[in-house]
């Protein structure tokens, strides 16, 4: 019985380590990047904790803690969390097809916009947003 356990302990081992460094993993590594995806976890993690750091005086972490938070952050373990998520989703064909966009000069031009467009799409959405409450505000105030 211990034997059986250690054999099938092993195969497990071994499918899961041999699956690491499938041809469909080393794709989703590569559509992470230049899909921007690694990028954009990176820069949303950061900019959450430059967020919070910025609050911090509202809460009892011991003064540095989001410096330090920050320095502590691997990225290349961040990226391998999407890594089954990708795999969950997708092909290993529509991967492949991914990259093909993403390296074409459309696919590399909406990597470099997206930033930009979401930045300004959050300004829009902030002054829609703000006049939207100020109309809400008028017409209960005038109702009192």
């Amino acid at each position: 019985m211990k034997s059986l356990l250690i054999c099938l302990f092993l195969l497990i081992s071994f499918v899961g380590y041999s699956q690491l460094d499938s041809p469909k993993i080393k794709d989703i590594k590569r559509l992470l990047i230049v899909s921007g995806a690694a990028n954009a976890a990176k820069a949303g993690v950061e900019s959450m904790a430059n967020s919070m750091k910025a609050q911090s005086d509202q809460n009892n972490l011991p003064e540095g803690f989001w410096d330090e938070f920050i320095k502590a952050i691997n990225y290349d373990e961040l990226a391998a969390m999407y890594i089954p998520i990708y795999d969950k989703h997708y092909s290993h064909q529509e991967i492949i097809d991914m990259i093909k966009f993403y390296e074409s000069p459309t696919g590399k031009k909406m990597v470099e916009k997206t930033p930009l467009i979401v930045a300004e799409s959050m300004e829009a959405g902030r002054e829609w947003g703000g006049k939207l409450g100020e109309k809400v505000y008028e017409k209960m105030t005038k109702k009192n």
